[in-house]
């Protein structure tokens, strides 16, 4: 019954100007998921240790232009990259 009454008012609240702040309260603050810093962080460093020991090149660039979507990925939905060891890292 409650959960109900939440699904109504957050649909009707996001139809509207400042729907996004009803519902951007329930992804932070204090009922934000304690982990989700820790995954950024873990991301963002290995993307930096990748691309400090490792060059990529891309090995089949077709269908890879950008779709129009919210996160906006390859048209073809994947991109085959090469990763070679940089020369004179450990």
């Amino acid at each position: 019954m409650v959960l109900g009454f939440w699904k109504v008012r957050l649909v009707r609240a996001s139809s509207g100007v400042f729907g996004w702040l009803l519902t951007c309260a329930l992804v932070s603050g204090a009922r934000m998921c304690i982990g989700s810093h820790l995954a950024v962080y873990q991301m963002k460093y290995i993307v930096a240790a990748l691309y400090s020991n490792y060059t990529t090149s891309i090995i089949d660039d077709t269908d890879i232009e950008q779709s129009d979507a919210y996160t906006a990925p390859p048209k073809g939905g994947k991109l085959i990259v090469r990763l070679e060891r940089r020369v004179g890292v450990m």
